[in-house]
């Protein structure tokens, strides 16, 4: 738990049970991935994915960047994952909004960024609008036992991989500004997850 807070790589002696709470949501998170991939390069998302090639996106740094699209809907993701865990367990995930009248995909109609934990799993998404959402253009997952924004850097990892003897790290703005750095060949590339920057 502390290690993923503070975004320290621990070498596991053994691998965590199947009943944990960690692995169950870095699950939720990776399947979530697949689909919203899945849904990018299919004939709802084909949209989407002109729009990511029309600001000069390769398809390599897409599949990269496992860059996907949530499609308009209401319960994609949640009916996607409905066979591997109870709703109150996906709730802590951050990926479902629940109010009176049921529980709903937190993103729709968005083309997702994963965020990745140092270690390489994903356990965040930035979702930028790409339809007629009435909320802010991105829309981050709010925290949760894997992701704390404050203490977080988009693509912290691999640019941290790939410091070696430079030891500078290049802040852009956002999740564009980084994947387009990186595809140029400027690997050490990071962003903040939101409008603060905070002391950590």
């Amino acid at each position: 738990s502390l290690a993923n807070r503070y975004n320290i790589v621990i070498e596991n002696t053994q691998e965590y049970s199947d009943n944990s709470e960690y692995s169950f949501l870095y699950q939720v998170h990776e399947e979530a991935t697949m689909l919203y991939q899945k849904n990018l390069f299919s004939q709802p998302g084909k949209k989407a994915l002109q729009y990511l090639k029309d600001r000069n996106l390769r398809e390599g740094t897409i599949n990269k960047f496992r860059i996907g699209f949530a499609v308009k809907s209401w319960n994609d993701l949640l009916n996607s994952l409905n066979h591997i865990g109870p709703n109150d367990s996906l709730m802590k995930s951050g990926l479902f909004i629940r109010s009176e009248k049921g529980t709903f995909d937190r993103f729709r109609s968005r083309i997702l960024f994963p965020i990745f934990h140092q270690s390489g799993k994903v356990n965040a998404f930035g979702g930028r609008d790409f339809g007629d959402n009435d909320s802010a253009k991105y829309l981050n997952s709010p925290e949760t036992i894997l992701f704390d924004k404050g203490r977080s850097l988009y693509n912290y990892g691999p640019a941290r991989s790939a410091l070696g003897k430079q030891n500078t790290l290049i802040v852009a703005e956002g999740y564009m500004d980084v994947i387009s750095l990186a595809q140029a060949g400027f690997s050490t590339a990071v962003a903040p997850l939101g409008t603060a920057i905070t002391e950590n």
